[in-house]
Parts: C-alpha cells; sequence; structure tokens
C-alpha cells in the first residue's frame, strides 16, 4: 500500500502519509484533460468509500496525498457516503479519530 517506499514488513510505517499515484498527471498538460468532465460530471480517480474508512480508522497513515484535482474521486458525490475521502479523513464519518 505504500508503495515503493514500504518497509520490508510490507507495513506502512506508524503517523505515515499516504501518496496515492495514479498516473493522472499525464493529463496536466491540458486542464480540459485534467478535468475529465463531461455532462455527468468529473470522472477522476479515488478511494472507494471502503479504502477511505479503512486509511481514516485502520491504517497507520496520518495524512492523504494524490495528484488529481481533490482527494476524492470526480463521481464521488454519488458514492455512500458522499466524499468519502472527505468525510472519513476530517472524521465527519469517523468513529475513531486520530
Amino acid at each position: 500500500m505504500c508503495g515503493r517506499g514500504r518497509p520490508s514488513t510490507g507495513r506502512c510505517p506508524t503517523a505515515a502519509g499516504l501518496l496515492l499515484r495514479t498516473g493522472w498527471d499525464a493529463r496536466s498538460h491540458a486542464q480540459e484533460a485534467f478535468l475529465n468532465a463531461d455532462e455527468n460530471g468529473r470522472h477522476t480517480p479515488g478511494l472507494s468509500p471502503e479504502c477511505a474508512r479503512w486509511v481514516a480508522e485502520e491504517s497507520p497513515a496520518i495524512g492523504l496525498g494524490v495528484e488529481t484535482v481533490r482527494t476524492d474521486a470526480g463521481r464521488a458525490h454519488s458514492f455512500d457516503p458522499a466524499f468519502p475521502c472527505h468525510s472519513y479523513l476530517m472524521g465527519l464519518c469517523s468513529s475513531t479519530r486520530r
């Protein structure tokens, strides 16, 4: 989960920052490509609600960085909960706060 920088144990170190690398930066040459929007809204990668909850409540990570427009996926307004990264990582849905 921590990518190339992970320790040999395969676990993220305590109090680590988690960086989500999707390759989306390849679209940074043009705003239209980077936003990837159509009549249904933006289509960008991001964490599923289940993954966002895991990062907030179970992982040792204390921060999340992304290379996209925002931490939530482009269609996250339709997830349950809506905008799960903001909901869980900012503590709105979290039962465990750090």
